[in-house]
């Protein structure tokens, strides 16, 4: 086999479309070529999920057009090092795109390690998420925070550690369950239960009881103040080994048997990757959070006339504002003939 100097790598993960992990495939490949595939060249992982494609994609496009004649070949006449090539794909999620809002106060509870590791690793990632998101370890007050004008969301971080030392356990579902999203859920349960069971063996009694107490706990969640006091849960999964990333099964054998009976997973947890994908499963915890694109270009325009209002008289004002009207552009380095398109923030506001 011949070894090319154009040739982009992407490595398929997955075991039943013919992946594996990476030391794996490189044992595989004959050790007269392993040097000239593997070296020096930038690995892109594979992904299926729909943002993360989109980014897999993005990255092959531009490891095609850095190898491309065009490209190289402008390098070799000016003898300059390689300029750093940027394609932006229409639709893509960043964080540098989103913002919060309203401040927001994310719980972390002591019994989930690494969560406030992560919330942190958000807030620095997000446009003005330093000042915008504010880390509490205990349940904060619902009602006097939404008075206040902020909003409130519990963050549960998953990974290989979660639920496995049993104080810690204990508390993180103690924790799990004051957002009030599953406290009612197993005596719901029981009611209807026993209701069902009382009609099998034509127990009256049994059947009121049951009845009875899937009414009250139906009205108890249902009531306005009850609503008043729900946070917001959003699931994070670590996929990253440095980090104590695992398969999501694990979680069903670890986390309390009545969570998982009363839906904790039904909601689909965002899955946290390596980077450069990290960057798009943080932007994709921003959303599930609140951050919205026009939220970002409303902190952008309040910078800019900023800037202007404290500038000195007398000279000329430039802006770095996309000209009006959205769409496509087309731009191009100096140093390099591809032209790299760039969107108008504007034209994709929230």
């Amino acid at each position: 086999m011949c070894i090319a100097n154009r040739l982009v790598l992407v490595h398929e993960q997955q075991v039943d479309k013919g992946g594996g992990p990476l030391e794996t495939l490189q044992a595989e490949c004959p050790e007269g070529l392993r040097q000239k595939v593997f070296e020096g060249r930038t690995l892109i992982t594979w992904h299926r999920v729909l943002h993360y494609q989109n980014l897999t994609l993005k990255l092959i496009a531009t490891e095609m057009l850095r190898q491309g004649p065009k490209y190289s070949s402008s390098l070799s006449i000016t003898g300059e090092e390689e300029p750093p090539l940027t394609l932006v794909l229409p639709g893509e999620v960043s964080t540098s795109g989103l913002a919060m809002p309203r401040p927001l106060v994310l719980w972390c509870s002591t019994g989930n390690p690494g969560a406030e590791d992560f919330a942190q690793e958000l807030a620095l990632a997000l446009a003005g998420g330093q000042k915008m998101i504010r880390v509490v370890t205990r349940k904060p007050n619902v009602k006097a925070l939404e008075a206040n004008g902020e909003s409130v969301a519990m963050l549960l971080y998953l990974n290989s550690n979660t639920w496995l030392e049993p104080n810690q356990g204990k508390l993180l579902e103690r924790d799990v369950r004051l957002t009030n999203n599953f406290a009612h859920g197993f005596a719901h349960e029981l009611g209807a239960g026993l209701a069902r069971l009382g009609s099998n063996m034509g127990a009256s009694g049994l059947v009121r009881m049951g009845s009875n107490l899937a009414e009250g706990i139906n009205k108890t969640v249902g009531s306005s103040e009850a609503k008043k006091q729900v946070v917001k849960l959003v699931m994070v999964h670590e996929n990253d080994p440095r980090r104590g990333g695992c398969d999501f099964g694990a979680f069903f054998g670890t986390t309390p048997q009545g969570l998982v009976d009363e839906g904790i997973y039904k909601e689909i947890a965002v899955a946290l990757h390596t980077a450069p994908h990290r960057a798009v499963s943080l932007a994709l915890v921003a959303q599930a959070l609140g951050a919205t694109k026009g939220a970002a270009l409303a902190l952008t325009k309040r910078g800019t006339a900023s800037k202007l209002s404290v500038s000195l008289p007398g000279r000329r004002q430039s802006s770095n504002l996309a000209p009006p009207g959205g769409g496509w552009q087309a731009s191009s380095s100096k140093s390099s003939s591809i032209e790299v398109a760039v969107v108008d923030p504007a034209a994709g506001a929230e």
